[in-house]
Parts: C-alpha cells; sequence; structure tokens
C-alpha cells in the first residue's frame, strides 16, 4: 500500500482555499485512489517513464564457459496529463439563503467544496480504471484496462455482452501503478479562493455568483507489465461464472516471486461471489465472511468497478 502522505489526499494542494474539513475524508468513497501512490511528472504536463516489458536474465556457469545473459527490456512511454475541472459556482441568492442560520456563507462553501472534490476523486478513480473506455471519460488520461498486457489475463468464461464483471490486481509505488500529477506544482488538485462572480441566463441578462475554481492535471502510469493483472469476464445470473479463490490463486501465479500484487480490487458483486463461493466450502456448514484478503492479498472494495463491462476475449 501506498504511504499516505505520497497520495492524492497527502499532497493536495488547498492554496489559500480557507476548508473546515479533513482532506483524508476526501478518499472514503475512492479505496483504490487511496491506496495508490502519487508521483510528480516528469516534465509538467508530459510524464515520460520506461516500462519494463521482459525482465533481466542471468545464471551460473562454468569456468571457460560461456553464457547468454537477457538485459531487461524496457519501452519508453509518453503520457499526457490531462486537465481536471471540478469548479463549482452558485447563485449568490442560493449561497445566501442557504447559508442562513447555518454557519454562514463559509459554511456553505466548505460543504459545496467538499462535494466537489469528492465527485472529483470518484472520477480520478474510474479514469484510473477504465480510461477513455465508458465509463471513464473520453476526455481523461488512459486508464489501467488500456495497458494490462494479455498476459497478465484470466478469463472466468462469461460469454454474455455487457453484462461482465473484473477483478483487478495492482502492484502500486514509485516505478509500479502510480497517479501522476503536475510536477511543477506543489499539489495535484488545486484549490482556488473562492470569489465573487457574474453568469449569464438564458436570456443573456447577468446575475451575481460565488465561484470556486477546483482542477488539475493529472495522469496514470504502469510500471512494467506484471504490475496489473485482470480477472475477467465475471458474471453470476447469466453465465453462472462467479468469483473464486482458484480464480485468485491463477491471478496471482501470473506476478513473478516477491513482485506481488499490492492489492485486489473489486466491486460488491464480486465480493458477494468470493464470500458465497468460501460458504459453498466451508466445513461447518457457517456462512463465510465477507473476505478481506486472498492469500495475503488485501481486497479493496469499490464502486468504481462496474458489473456491464464487454466481454474480454
Amino acid at each position: 500500500m501506498a504511504n499516505a502522505m505520497n497520495t492524492l489526499a497527502g499532497i493536495l494542494n488547498l492554496g489559500d482555499a480557507n476548508v473546515d474539513f479533513e482532506t483524508s475524508n476526501l478518499l472514503q468513497d475512492t479505496p483504490v485512489l487511496a491506496a495508490l501512490e502519487a508521483v510528480p511528472s516528469s516534465h509538467g504536463h508530459t510524464h515520460k517513464f520506461l516500462r519494463e516489458t521482459v525482465a533481466a536474465s542471468a545464471g551460473f556457469r562454468a569456468i571457460n564457459a560461456g553464457l547468454t545473459n537477457t538485459a531487461s527490456q524496457d519501452e519508453l512511454v509518453t503520457e499526457t496529463l490531462k486537465f481536471l475541472d471540478a469548479t463549482w459556482e452558485d447563485d449568490v441568492a442560493i449561497v445566501k439563503a442557504m447559508a442562513s442560520g447555518k454557519g454562514g456563507v463559509g459554511a456553505y462553501v466548505n460543504r459545496r467544496l467538499e462535494k466537489s472534490l469528492k465527485a472529483a476523486m470518484v472520477g480520478i478513480e474510474k479514469q484510473i480504471i477504465y480510461g477513455d473506455q465508458s465509463p471513464g471519460d473520453t476526455g481523461g488520461f488512459t486508464g489501467l484496462i488500456d495497458g494490462i498486457d494479455s498476459g497478465m489475463v484470466v478469463d472466468a468464461g462469461g460469454t454474455t455482452a455487457d453484462v461482465q464483471t473484473s477483478v483487478y490486481a495492482l502492484r502500486t509505488g514509485p516505478t509500479e501503478a502510480a497517479v501522476v500529477y503536475n510536477g511543477e506544482n506543489d499539489g495535484t488538485v488545486e484549490v482556488d479562493e473562492v470569489r465573487k462572480d457574474s453568469a449569464v441566463d438564458g436570456s443573456g441578462d447577468k446575475y451575481s455568483t460565488y465561484r470556486q475554481d477546483v482542477d488539475g492535471y493529472l495522469g496514470f502510469q504502469l510500471g512494467n507489465v506484471y504490475t496489473v493483472g485482470r480477472i475477467a469476464n465475471l458474471n453470476e445470473d447469466t453465465d453462472s461464472k462467479t468469483l473464486t479463490d482458484d480464480l485468485i490463486s491463477d491471478l496471482l501465479s501470473l506476478f513473478p516471486a516477491g513482485r506481488g500484487p499490492s492489492f485486489l480490487a473489486m466491486n460488491r458483486e464480486a465480493v458477494k461471489q468470493l464470500q458465497q463461493s468460501r460458504t459453498a466450502t466451508n466445513a461447518t456448514g457457517a456462512p463465510a465472511p465477507f473476505p478481506t484478503e486472498a492469500f495475503g492479498v488485501p481486497i479493496i472494495v469499490t464502486d468504481q468497478i462496474i458489473s456491464t463491462e464487454a466481454v474480454v476475449s
């Protein structure tokens, strides 16, 4: 797991904004994002890194006998950071009406900002998983689903279109899976101080607003082919293909020894399937508890993994 100080919340740049909430609470609804390392980009809005595609090899040899050593093979990857905008703007009349007797304008602004930031975090986590494929944002950065090597995918066997889900295994770290923020800034998502502004209605008439800019450049890196793995094509209702410990074992066996995943990410449907598969094999007959780990690897449950994925061939 990532060091808490090196996550997105740990290095969030609030600038001059006067906030009255814990930034760590912003990641409560995005546990995958909370577990991922956050690293600065190498060149401002562009992030360049080497992705290992083939591991180096070495061996023993006899005296005067040659040996062919294989150097590691890397590819240069260039990721362009994308601009995230979570700015909010409300009519002054609404702000003052809702703030009356409830802590004033300052309290309203804090509530509004916290909701905007939480929505931004949800969008970032979804983008990390799905990239520019639905339900990700086509204008956002590429995600892990775009970078998974075909050799790191376990097929659970579901065949019905658009009703599948997946389990993702990620290894996080500065050179592994990580959120990337603009290295030329002090933080990832910048929050400006709230200010008075104006907007125009449908008739072209102006009205006063409160506005707070919340934005930043973000990206995502996958350091090597063993950074992420996937169990795809899980569907219980139509295909009777459910998550089991055997499938997780197959997935974990794809990672090199000593470089296994930091965590497994799945949605509530998948964790229910795993719990029920363990109940069926429980010698006592008692229901198994909801699983929190598999083979020593922590399980993270997130609502950002959908159950309407396409079939992976």
